[in-house]
């Protein structure tokens, strides 16, 4: 019981963080101290310099970023486009790898539409490598459809909402319907917020727990102040359905939509708000009815207290320190507005320390800048700089970036942006586009192949053009990072080879069933396919009469087809008569587990003690097969 006692502060200490710093932001954000101006008691003292204290802060960087702020309410109710153009330049000492003259001859071109207001987004993404362009591959999403669109397709794909929402069992739709949501908490749920769980706080403060005492005023608050507050709260997010309407919008925004994660993180609230053991002092110094010192600390276990100035004016300052029994932090800076200002945070946390720096520069409607972010952890040192320009206007907004690192041992890292943003009358579709929202799952199937047929034929023509297929088939890969086996004296991307082969378990089209395990102690030939690839008619009877050599010796084959029916697998299969079982891979499953990609056909090799010895994209020829069986027979 004892050991017990001991350790509760520490684990105390952790929630006051969160709860300490929960409260806190309640009360600011509340502007609950607005309401208290035109009171004279040291309850509505304190409150009304906390609210003059954050309005200041509103207002200081409301001005110093004025010109983005305006930007940034146009987008919420005008048409939105933006274009970027980004390029890279590296120097490194591995400059004789040809892949370095790729990158930084190649330009990524971005290009997004939103449209707020009518909830519309489109997605744009294309460029140029190697001297070939590459036209745009775009995503559209609007209330009712997503659309995408391709250089391989002859008309853009549409597909409802409601069909695709079918295939993420919800989760798309609550994604959907905040995707361009611009804030955590809307202005309603604000006001909200202050009128209701603000008002709470401040009612359940017993007035007795503030003095003041000229320009010094205290907030002492016991255990059981704060806990009473606490179970108000807690008995508020209980059962307040507005409030939990305004934690599920503010967690979609982070991406998380169901319902049963909300309602962990209400229950963790509520609980964290019961275990609530601590008085807190907060003093605060008050000058022009604006906060410019503070301590705040705990009673019960003292063990973390914050303290700190800060000043007002056309600069921005700030000095605090927190420490605890085992957290100490550092943080100070300065802001400046104006034509000219340096900016400065250093912020130092154990054995980390990070600084922030900031020199702007503002003529006319174009604001220049440099600034840095230095990183200094147990004294490893990175520098990441960001030189840029940006020109805000009425209906328009143009910059241009460049974010570069110098790593040690590495070389230089650089980034190009250039930024072309305007307003426009609307967000326009592609003018042909099929819809397959009601397509028959055959039908479906059907289209789907003929659509990876066009994308393989044209990714091959890209890599033709681009020279990323003679590229890739030289020994540019370094041991560290791929797997090489000097037998075959070629590399692969593959991250399962050397590794045990996973098991799985498929039924082939006569009705057996194949697991890996029914084939320990053999080699093992697992060959991915399609109806739709051409060379896996003529593959299949290669590796089928090497299949007829091998067999006797240990060696086992199964195709396996990429989630076709079974109708079209059958036709293809009996027409080719091939005896070698054949299985189908529905829902891609085992396709996943051997790291197999697009590319089919597709080879996974596997040795008899039941590691992948080799992964082959593409066909192989009679020999390479030959080669192969011979290497795993037992």
């Amino acid at each position: 019981m004892e050991n017990q006692e001991q350790q509760k502060p520490n684990t105390t200490s952790k929630k006051k963080w969160f709860i300490g710093g929960g409260v806190a932001a309640l009360v600011l954000a509340s502007g609950i101290g607005a309401a208290a101006l035109f009171m004279k008691s040291p309850k509505a003292a304190y409150f009304a310099a906390e609210s003059e204290t954050v309005s200041e802060v509103v207002d200081f960087f409301g001005e110093k970023y004025k010109e983005e702020l305006k930007w940034s309410e146009l987008a919420k109710t005008a048409v939105i486009q933006s274009d970027f153009k980004i390029t890279t330049d590296v120097e490194s000492e591995g400059m004789e790898d040809p892949a370095f003259d790729m990158i930084n001859s190649a330009a990524l071109n971005l290009s997004t539409t939103t449209d707020v207001k009518n909830k519309q987004y489109a997605l744009g993404f294309g460029g140029e490598i190697a001297d070939v362009k590459v036209d745009n591959f775009e995503v559209f999403i609007t209330p009712k459809q997503f659309v995408l669109n391709a250089p391989f397709l002859s008309e853009a794909i549409s597909v409802s909402g409601e069909k695709l929402n079918e295939f993420t069992d919800g989760e798309l739709g609550c994604s959907q319907d905040i995707l361009l949501e611009t804030e955590l908490i809307t202005k309603a749920q604000q006001k909200y917020l202050t009128k209701n769980l603000g008002k709470t706080i401040y009612e359940e403060l017993p007035d007795e727990a503030f003095t003041k005492e000229k320009n010094k005023i205290v907030m002492d608050l016991s255990k059981q102040d704060v806990k009473k507050v606490a179970t108000a709260l807690a008995k508020k997010m209980e059962t307040d359905p507005e409030l939990e309407s305004i934690l599920k919008h503010a967690m979609a925004t982070q991406g998380i939509c169901d319902d049963e994660s909300i309602k962990d993180v209400k229950q963790e609230i509520v609980n964290a708000l019961g275990e609530i053991e601590f008085g807190v002092v907060s003093t605060i110094w008050v000058e022009k009815g604006k906060i410019t010192q503070r301590e705040l600390k705990f009673k019960e276990a003292e063990d973390f207290v914050i303290t700190g100035k800060q000043s007002f004016g056309k600069e921005l300052t700030f000095d605090y320190e927190l420490q605890g029994t085992a957290e100490h932090m550092l943080i100070e800076g300065k802001f400046q507005k104006g034509n000219k200002a340096s900016d400065s945070v250093n912020f130092a946390f154990d054995n980390v320390k990070v600084v922030y720096e900031s020199e702007e520069n503002k003529e006319k409607d174009t604001k220049n800048f440099e600034r840095k972010l230095i990183i200094d952890a147990e004294g490893e040192q990175v520098t990441l700089n960001w030189d840029g320009s940006t020109q805000y206007k009425a209906d328009s907004a143009v910059g241009e970036h460049v974010v570069y690192v110098n790593i040690p041992e590495v070389g230089k890292i650089a980034l190009t942006i250039e930024q072309d943003s305007k307003k426009i009358k609307a967000l326009e579709l592609p003018e042909k586009i099929k819809d397959i929202s009601n397509l028959t799952d055959d039908e479906l199937s059907e289209y789907m192949i003929q659509v990876m047929e066009d994308a393989l034929a044209w990714a091959e023509n890209f890599m033709a053009e681009t020279g990323f297929d003679e590229y890739l088939g030289d020994d540019y890969y370094y041991d560290d990072d791929y797997y090489y086996d000097e037998d075959f004296e070629n590399y692969s991307f593959s991250e399962i080879i050397g590794l045990p082969a996973p098991d799985f378990e498929l039924v082939d089209l006569n009705g057996n069933t194949h697991r890996l395990a029914n084939y320990e102690g053999k080699g093992v030939f697992l060959y991915f396919w399609g109806t739709w690839v051409e060379p896996s008619e003529e593959e299949m009877l290669a590796i089928n009469r090497q299949y007829q050599v091998f067999r006797e010796q240990g060696v086992e084959v199964l195709a396996i087809n990429v989630a076709q029916s079974d109708a079209d697998v059958q036709s293809f299969i009996s027409n080719l008569g091939v005896d070698f079982p054949v299985a189908i891979d529905e829902t891609t499953n085992v396709m996943t587990a051997y790291d197999v990609g697009f590319v089919l056909p597709a080879t996974v090799v596997i040795a008899p003690t039941g590691e992948v010895v080799d992964v082959i994209d593409g066909e192989m020829t009679e020999e390479d097969i030959a080669w192969y069986m011979e290497y795993i027979t037992p």
